[in-house]
Order: C-alpha cells, then structure tokens, then sequence
C-alpha cells in the first residue's frame, strides 16, 4: 500500500498520528488543564516544525542524491583500501613473478571459458573480412 507513496507523506501521516495520540494522552492522564494545553501546544509545534521540516529536506531528489554519494563515498573507500592480502601477496613476489601473474591474468582476461578465446575469434573475424 505504502510503496508507491512518496515518502514525504507517509512521514507527515507518522508525525501527526503522533500528534493526535499526544493529545489523547493529555486528555486521558488525569493532569491538570494547564499541563493537558502545555503538552498539546508542545505537540502542535513540534508537530508544524517536523512537517515542514520533511517537506523541505525530504525531497525525493535530495533524498536520492544523499543516497548516492552515501554509494559513491563507500566506493571511493573501497577502492582506495586494496585487499590487504593481495598487497602482502604482491609484496612477496618478485618482478618476475609478478609479470608472469600479470600475464596470466590477461591470459585468463582474453579467454572466456572457451576452447578458442574471444579475441581470437575476433581476430580471425576480422582478417577473414578483409581478405574478401
């Protein structure tokens, strides 16, 4: 039900629910008229002040874009921070056999699963064309 409702109104629904059970629980706890009116004014303005809160920093648009550069800072942090690992590995090795781990990584970059790679195929593909 709620799903496709923009969330600014499911939040303006929550807060004056709140708002009402604020005034019930005044009228219902026995306190005194002046306490009962204090703690509804209370609620009214907090009440206002929420609401207009929401429906101007909770824009769809500034709620999604939070939402991405939240995505896109973690991003940035993940790929800065190399798998420590992989650094300790890499240390360890040698020029040469971190060349010959580049190649093989290419090697498996180039062949995808295949009896004959995909750059093969598309070498082939592309003489064959232009012998014709």
């Amino acid at each position: 039900m709620f799903e496709k409702m923009d969330i600014r109104v499911q939040a303006t629904a929550f807060i004056w629910l709140g708002f009402v059970l604020a005034i019930f629980a005044a009228a219902f706890s026995g306190v005194t008229d002046d306490t009962a009116t204090t703690i509804v004014i209370a609620a009214a303005i907090a009440a206002l002040v929420s609401t207009g809160a929401t429906w101007r920093f909770g824009s769809p648009e500034i709620l999604e874009g939070q939402a991405r550069e939240a995505a896109e800072s973690g991003k940035r942090k993940r790929g800065a921070d190399s798998d420590p690992r992989t650094a300790l590995l890499l240390q360890l090795m040698d020029a040469d056999e971190r060349q010959e781990l580049k190649h093989r990584l290419m090697d498996d970059l180039t062949a995808d699963g295949e009896d004959v790679s995909l750059a093969a195929l598309l070498d082939d593909e592309g003489r064959s064309r232009s012998g014709r």
